[in-house]
């Protein structure tokens, strides 16, 4: 199904007003789009320090990291990029030695090595934030397929994690939120890449300036999951008959009907 800037500015908004509607208003909706990000770092030393902590917390409660995270500035020099990328062999046996801190060698090994690639990066782009910028709305999947690629201990969702607590613009391709784009034509299979995923968000971003990502991506995956609704109205048996979106859906039109 091909959808026009137009056509896909109304989804937005009827997709806005159905999770209004069944949120219970205007402070559910407000409630549902409140997004916790962090602030942008101001430097690469930044960066490497949120990124470090987004590897440290997988798997661990936020609290545990948080209340050891004054020795890991201390033990990692204070998440200088330049001091960790020349660790040693000798450094890191120092650090499993650290009782203040979290000793997983896969974890401190990776740390190494991600400073050492922030430096790589530097020296192509100048900086990581210029690095970021490299990629587009339309271009996030790609991101997170780099720095993957590039970084030790990201997973799928340690880089969205990472990236938001930079005050990054990020989407979770969510079971859910893949089924809703999928029925909605804005993907061409039930298991997109990342790539197509970040796509689809991206054009209804453009479609309607105002909102973000992130924004879109709580919408699309409350519609299809009904986390924090009165129901879920996409689910893997959707309610059609209650939809606002049925216009705009190639499955309504072509299997329900």
């Amino acid at each position: 199904m091909t959808h026009t800037d137009g056509d896909l500015h109304d989804l937005y908004l009827n997709l806005r007003d159905q999770i209004e509607e069944l949120s219970g208003g205007p402070g559910g909706l407000r409630r549902i789009l409140a997004i916790a990000r962090g602030r942008r770092p101001r430097d690469d030393d930044g960066y490497f320090e949120q990124m470090t902590w987004s590897v440290f917390k997988a798997g661990i409660s936020a609290a545990v990291v948080n209340s050891k995270w004054p020795r890991f500035r201390q033990a990692f020099c204070r998440f200088s990029v330049e001091a960790v990328a020349a660790f040693t062999g000798r450094d890191v046996a120092r650090l499993l030695r650290d009782r203040g801190i979290i000793r997983y060698r896969g974890k401190i090994e990776a740390t190494v090595h991600n400073a050492r690639t922030m430096l790589a990066i530097r020296d192509e782009d100048g900086s990581f934030r210029r690095y970021l910028r490299r990629y587009g709305p339309a271009e996030q999947g790609a991101l997170y397929a780099d720095l993957q690629r590039r970084f030790a201990h990201l997973g799928p969702y340690t880089v969205r994690t990472f990236l938001r607590r930079a005050g990054e613009d990020v989407f979770f391709s969510h079971p859910d939120t893949v089924r809703v784009l999928y029925r909605l034509g804005l993907v061409g299979n039930r298991r997109p890449t990342d790539e197509e995923v970040g796509r689809a968000h991206a054009r209804l971003v453009a479609a309607s300036p105002t909102t973000r990502l992130d924004e879109v991506n709580r919408l699309l995956t409350r519609l299809g999951s009904g986390y924090e609704l009165a129901e879920a109205i996409c689910s893997e048996i959707p309610k059609c008959h209650r939809c606002l979106l049925t216009y705009w859906c190639w499955y309504y039109r072509e299997v329900r009907t």
